[in-house]
């Protein structure tokens, strides 16, 4: 079928559903091609060729206006099914036929190669396709409207077809699409429970919503944060100075435990010890999140504060100095290179890093805290003195207004 714009706009809207798909453009050779059939229909071969037919461009065109919503409905059905390698299945049972002529693409052909798809591969490549539409962008409701104009254009498929009739393709489509949207909608949920403490939550919300998109960013290093603030709960301030991912100690609950038999001791208590396989698995959160975009600040950040709980001092210091040639205006990441550098005692280098944070955002509370430890740790305790005075006036409530307190009537005697 002579078309060659229609048929680079059909290639460029495969391509970008096979960059979100299961099996990338260099495991397969994705394309369109345009043939002159009267047939209402696409087929995929195994390589990743595309076969339009006619009669479907007319009823797209007819039907559907030809958006590329409605186009990234039928490409993305046929490259779920290259993706999840359904025509490996069309190949043994064509190869079963024993045809005593080459494949000439006539109708009866056609028809052999057509029923050889199962009813679960359809439901699948369904599913998936609206899922690759969604995920590069385009309106995945668009396969619900898709099969709607099939059944009006088409009719019924008959029942015991190798193929799901219309109806119950609308209905699996429809359910799918209420789901997909609620797995979307965990990702404000996943910040709330963040917020509020709940990092269980919050690690199961966002593992969900990357199961949708595994290449987001933001929930990958969020995942992080959750995992990362997770492996600190039950201790107390893992370093003197405070960190963009640190939370208040007052927060921490102790876990209860009640075992029989088993009574407590006077004057024992069980040194709480940071949870080191979830924070080596935000760590790991965070490097993939700047594998899929190395130019993602807030991620560089976290991984900086990551590695200081790890003790790896040398690696939060690299991290972090990157960090903030990345994104020099990120008041984190030179409050986070403030707190390393002074645990580390290069005092010179903490006050730059936190003079540079407190100038970004003068009522920046993590920062003043950490440049009163800093004056502290220089002798230069009238400067701490005003320091911890700037933090206590912004924050006054928290876990760690008590430790300030503690610093200031230190310093009085």
């Amino acid at each position: 079928m002579n078309d060659p714009a229609l048929e680079e706009r059909l290639n460029k809207i495969l391509h970008r559903l096979a960059k979100v798909s299961d099996r990338p453009e260099r495991e397969l050779r994705y394309q369109v091609v345009l043939v002159d059939v009267p047939m209402i229909n696409a087929l995929t071969l195994p390589g990743g060729t595309v076969l339009v037919f006619r009669g479907l461009v007319d009823m797209m065109n007819k039907t559907m206006g030809g958006s590329d919503d409605a186009w990234a409905a039928v490409l993305g059905h046929e490259c779920a099914h290259a993706a999840l390698r359904h025509g490996m299945g069309m190949i043994q049972v064509a190869s079963s036929l024993a045809l005593d002529r080459p494949f000439a693409g006539g109708a009866g052909d056609l028809a052999a190669f057509f029923n050889t798809i199962s009813r679960a591969h359809e439901f699948e490549a369904d599913q998936f396709g609206a899922l690759y539409a969604y995920r590069a962008g385009f309106n995945p409701s668009a396969a619900l409207v898709l099969h709607k104009k099939m059944l009006e254009t088409m009719g019924e498929i008959p029942r015991g077809m190798t193929h799901p009739t219309q109806a119950e393709r609308i209905a699996r489509v429809r359910d799918y699409l209420l789901d997909l949207r609620a797995k979307v909608h965990g990702f404000d949920l996943a910040v709330k429970s963040l917020g509020s403490g709940d990092y269980d939550a919050a690690i199961g919300r966002f593992e969900v919503f990357l199961g949708v998109f595994p290449d987001s960013t933001a929930a990958r290093s969020n995942l992080g944060v959750a995992l990362h603030r997770k492996a600190l709960t039950a201790l107390v301030p893992s370093t003197r100075f405070r960190r963009s991912t640190d939370i208040d100690p007052n927060s921490r609950a102790r876990k209860i435990e009640l075992h029989a038999g088993a009574p407590q001791v006077a004057g024992l208590k069980k040194e709480a010890e940071i949870d080191q396989r979830l924070l080596r698995q935000a760590i790991d959160e965070y490097r993939a999140t700047l594998e899929v975009d190395p130019s993602y600040a807030k991620a560089q950040i976290n991984l900086g504060a990551a590695l200081d709980d790890l003790k790896d001092r040398r690696g939060a210091r690299a991290a972090l100095e990157r960090a903030v040639r990345m994104a020099p205006k990120e008041k984190e990441g030179w409050n986070d290179l403030g707190a390393v550098a002074a645990e580390t005692g290069d005092t010179a280098r903490a006050l730059g890093a936190l003079d540079k944070a407190v100038a970004l955002d003068g009522n920046y509370p993590e920062a003043w805290f950490n440049l009163a430890m800093t004056y502290e740790q220089a002798s230069r305790n009238k400067d701490a003195a005003a320091a911890w005075t700037k933090y206590l006036g912004l924050d006054g409530k928290s876990g760690w207004s008590s430790i300030a307190r503690e610093h200031i009537a230190r310093m009085k005697k």
